[in-house]
């Protein structure tokens, strides 16, 4: 090996082999470290020990798979491969396991070999700079990532280094075929083998344990330095085997028999000498052998995954989305792997016999294979299909209704205006946070006043505060008494659901290939993943709920009539045209600039038509990408609504100013109520008062890509102008309800892109952050159940802020509970909305 030279030729072929791998790698990187869903994806995954087991299994899995396939990507781009025998076993039908001939010499000098093995460290590495990563956020800020980061790599390094050096070494001597040396490597070949099982059986017992304490006492930072632990065994016994499976013929299951040397690694030291095993190691000493149990574990994974996610329309839901993530991106690289090696197998044997009409159409058509892949998915924007369309419901006769919807004329003459205020709500957008945020504030608005529907004139939601609003609205729709302990039931089920697994394996696998049917084939009906979620809110409120099966005007009036008074639902979307959406379930109203995404009149007026509840919600909650965009019969393509405005205020005050414009109603008091979960205008309201609104300094540099990257996203800019002119309405108050977040300076530095704070604030803003931080700990440390028992384990689970996302959990959920319950200022806040 150490005469073979290294060439800028091989690095770059190695690069270029190892070019889907490191992709993987980065993308699994930057969906867990990059966004702050990642955080609570871990803590999740620790209220499930079958989860982390299946996390473990396929870490490991990924690792293997990416280390070792990019060499047969190398294999396919070296222009001299003459002396490779392709042979394909275990065949099924056109399929198998292809491998060559063990005693093809690729040529490779040693620091391609290392490097190549080092791709699955990297895999473990990123796996242990993510679990770091909410360490930090969690529990100890003073932990310096990127060190820990590079001294880990550092150590695999070394580790990787000395074990190649001493078995180079050892195998030399052998290859030298010295008999009287022999006792000796033998010895030390027994050393290697017995430690490598020593090691194995030690990280089995580690993660037995670890399961148990998971299953015993959930997510804390005990177990959580228990899996870092357990990682860094796991790459420890990768990379051990990487470097040793040669050696494995040595294991004693087989004693003193010869191994078929075309599958087996060669038996040099004699096939008297074994070594002892509790595992089936020598096994995975055949090359088709291992790349069958690779086959065999790869479907055990994925198959399931597959059946379930495609067949059934709720059955990911107890599958965390780490280990779904990691399954899905082993399919695919597999797929890619199988076709390219079945490829080069069918173009070895077209080179071997030249009228081997089968090779040849065979090695044709997969080679035009990705082509074709690559192809369809940029056609699927020109394929019609009615995937994501929402189907027009055809409202139904209602004897007690004597209408399919409710006139503004109608519902102004319901309003009573007797009470001493009355509130508009605007819910801001923001993920399943948002949608808790306000299930939890609605529920103990109500339970403090049981007026506080009655005085109530609209509930104004976007995106995630839209979908709070229609789970509250189907709620009350669902319950004819306005039960407080049984809602906040529903809202541990809906905050500790798991709707990323059904949007990721929607995006990923069943949406994505169901775009490229067209709609003359087949009809979906709308039955997207954003329909799916839909649905399963729906059930988690009431199995029987029909919130999908009628229109949305007609739904919110059976509540407005069950409790002779319902708020009007406001959603707020965005078209992709130069437009604004809303569905409003009072008809009649003019809003401007708006698509009314519920008005079907003019289609056919004998036939009443319109989008179903929930499907109009859910127009309001599609961020794209991750969520397909809303089409609407006729009235164009929709997405989430935070685009747009994400406060929920601006068509909520318009509401008020369309009912009182053209009608004798008259207020005594009119409160618009914002109910917001973002931690920037938290972080400037808590300022502000304190009367400190901006500040002067040096201004953070940011590269050119991140500032259009910010410009487009930053979504407050609207809001915070309606906020502005409601504060200037002398007519309505403006109060908000505002989730507590714990900040530092490095949030303020961040927010206001200043390098750093001026001296003569330091002080003072340091005693703000220290009494927001401690107000918050307060409020958790407070939280207990009725029973008096911990309803916040402090200690364990360190301070979970709920995420920007669709899947929370335990800890999240909690938090928002303790901050409605007993944070100071949402309590203060609460009950100056309900003063009389």
């Amino acid at each position: 090996m150490k005469d073979i030279p290294l060439t800028l030729r091989s690095l770059l072929r190695l690069l270029m082999s190892s070019m889907i791998s490191l992709l993987v790698i980065g993308l699994f990187m930057l969906l867990l470290t990059r966004m702050d869903q990642g955080i609570t994806i871990v803590i999740d995954m620790f209220g499930s020990w079958p989860n982390l087991l299946l996390t473990i299994l396929v870490i490991n899995f990924l690792a293997l798979v990416l280390s070792h396939f990019p060499y047969y990507f190398d294999l396919a781009l070296r222009s001299e491969n003459k002396g490779i025998k392709w042979v394909k076993d275990y065949e099924l039908g056109l399929f198998g396991f292809v491998y060559h001939n063990t005693d093809f010499d690729p040529k490779d000098h040693i620091l391609i070999k290392i490097l190549r093995r080092h791709l699955g460290i990297v895999m473990y590495s990123i796996w242990f700079l993510v679990l770091l990563n909410v360490k930090q956020k969690i529990f100890d800020d003073s932990i310096d990532i990127f060190l820990q980061f590079v001294v880990w790599n550092l150590i695999f390094i070394l580790i990787h280094l000395c074990v190649q050096a001493y078995q180079t070494k050892i195998k030399s001597k052998i290859k030298e075929d010295n008999t009287a040396e022999w006792p000796v490597l033998k010895r030390s070949v027994r050393i290697f083998l017995v430690t490598y099982q020593f090691l194995f059986l030690l990280n089995l017992i580690l993660i037995i344990y670890f399961l148990c304490k998971v299953n015993e006492i959930g997510w804390c930072l005990y177990n959580l330095n228990l899996l870092l632990l357990i990682t860094f065994f796991n790459a420890l016994i990768y990379i051990l085997f990487r470097v040793s499976r040669s050696w494995f013929v040595y294991y004693n299951n087989s004693q003193g028999k010869q191994l078929d040397t075309e599958k087996y690694y060669p038996q040099r030291l004699g096939t008297d000498f074994t070594v002892f095993t509790l595992f089936p190691f020598r096994y995975l000493a055949s090359t088709p052998n291992y790349l069958a149990a690779m086959g065999f574990f790869g479907g055990v994974f994925a198959l399931p995954v597959l059946f379930v996610g495609l067949l059934t329309p709720f059955g990911l839901q107890g599958l965390n989305p780490i280990p779904l993530l990691v399954i899905v991106i082993l399919f695919y690289y597999s797929a890619v792997v199988i076709t390219l090696k079945h490829f080069v197998f069918h173009r070895s044997k077209v080179k071997e016999s030249n009228d081997n009409t089968g090779n040849l159409w065979a090695s044709r058509l997969l080679f035009l294979f990705p082509f074709f892949i690559v192809a369809l998915f940029f056609s699927m924007a020109t394929i019609d299909n009615d995937l994501h369309t929402l189907q027009l419901i055809e409202g139904q006769e209602n004897e007690e209704l004597n209408a399919y919807e409710m006139s503004k004329n109608e519902f102004v003459s319901h309003i009573d205006t007797s009470y001493d205020k009355h509130f508009i709500v605007g819910s801001y957008g923001g993920g399943l946070k948002a949608n808790i945020w306000n299930l939890l504030l609605l529920n103990e608005l109500t339970k403090e006043n049981d007026n506080f529907l009655k005085s109530t004139l609209c509930l104004s939601g976007v995106s995630g505060g839209a979908i709070g609003i229609s789970n509250f609205t189907a709620f009350n729709h669902n319950y004819n008494s306005r039960n407080y302990q049984l809602l906040n039931e529903k809202i541990n089920k809906i905050g500790q659901a798991n709707m990323l697994s059904t949007d990721l394996f929607g995006w990923l696998v069943k949406d994505f290939w169901r775009e490229a049917i067209p709609g003359s084939w087949f009809s979906f009906y709308g039955k997207d993943r954003a329909h799916i979620s839909m649905n399963i809110y729906s059930k988690m409120i009431h199995e029987k709920d029909v919130s999908l099966t009628i229109p949305m005007r007609t739904y919110w009036m059976e509540t407005f009539k069950k409790h002779n008074y319902f708020p009007a639902v406001i959603f707020n979307t965005t078209p992709t045209t130069s437009n604004y959406g809303v569905g409003c379930s009072v008809s009649g109203l003019n809003f401007p600039i708006a698509i009314d995404i519920l008005d079907f009149t003019d289609d056919n007026k004998d036939i009443y038509n319109s989008i179903s509840f929930f499907g109009a919600a859910s127009t309001t909650n599609r961020f794209p990408i991750f969520s397909p965009t809303a089409r609407i019969p006729q009235k164009g393509h929709f997405v989430d609504g935070g685009y747009f405005e994400n406060s929920g205020l601006l068509y909520a005050k318009h509401f008020y100013d369309e009912i009182i414009e053209d009608s004798l109603l008259e207020f005594d008091s009119i409160v618009a109520i914002n109910i917001v979960n973002d931690k920037a205008q938290y972080i400037v309201e808590k300022l502000k008062d304190h009367n400190l609104e901006s500040f002067s300094g040096a201004e953070m540099h940011e590269g050119e890509f991140l500032s259009i990257l910010k410009g487009i996203v930053a979504l407050e800019r609207l809001p915070r102008y309606v906020r502005e002119l409601i504060e200037r309405d002398d007519n309505i108050g403006l109060v908000s309800l505002q989730m507590p977040y714990p900040f530092d300076v490095d949030d303020i530095k961040s927010l206001f892109l200043i390098e750093a704070i001026p001296a003569e604030y330091r002080a003072e803003l340091q005693k703000i952050i220290d009494g927001n931080n401690t107000m918050i700990v307060d409020a958790l440390k407070q939280h207990t159940f009725e029973n008096g028992q911990i309803a916040y384990d402090l200690e364990n689970w360190g301070i979970v802020v709920p995420p920007l996302g669709r899947l929370m959990s335990k800890p999240a959920v909690e938090y928002q509970r303790a901050m409605v319950k007993y944070h100071k200022d949402v309590r203060s806040t609460i009950d100056e909305i309900l003063l009389e």
